[in-house]
């Protein structure tokens, strides 16, 4: 788990990084999550790994913002993928304590869609966003609200 979710950021951003310099711009959007905010339970190993890609992310700002280079960690909740129905499975749940799950958050969504993960991607990576480094961007709907 933490070689997927933090070492191989870490290696990625390495060999990235020196690019980015050259050329004075860039931005790096790390996919932390909700759980690398406020934990996880049953689940202490992914949400470690995430807790570290926000560290990562945070110093990786403070380390590139003179070299015009913006790092963001980019956190949603469950997203509607194979990945979360094979976890809800695991966990012995069924298709209405799935549901269930929108009760945490402020919008009454089981998951996010993939589309919306892909949207905020994109904003982040524009030129809209210039003035966002070194933040966590949440993608919760309202989950770290209540």
């Amino acid at each position: 788990m933490l070689d997927i979710n933090l070492t191989g950021p870490w290696r990625v951003g390495r060999r990235v990084i020196p690019h980015m310099i050259a050329a004075r711009r860039g931005v790096i959007i790390n996919n932390s999550s909700v759980a690398g905010l406020r934990g996880m339970a049953r689940l202490s190993h992914y949400a470690a790994s995430k807790w570290g890609l926000v560290g990562l992310t945070k110093s990786w700002a403070i380390e590139l913002a003179a070299h015009n280079i913006r790092v963001i960690a980019l956190c949603p909740t469950g997203v509607n993928t194979p990945m979360n129905d094979g976890l809800a499975l695991l966990e012995g749940q069924t298709p209405r304590q799935i549901a269930e799950r929108s009760a945490g958050n402020l919008l009454s969504m089981p998951w996010i869609e993939p589309d919306d993960v892909a949207a905020a991607v994109v904003f982040l990576a524009s030129s809209h966003a210039r003035s966002i480094t070194g933040s966590t961007f949440l993608l919760d709907a309202g989950l770290l609200s209540r």
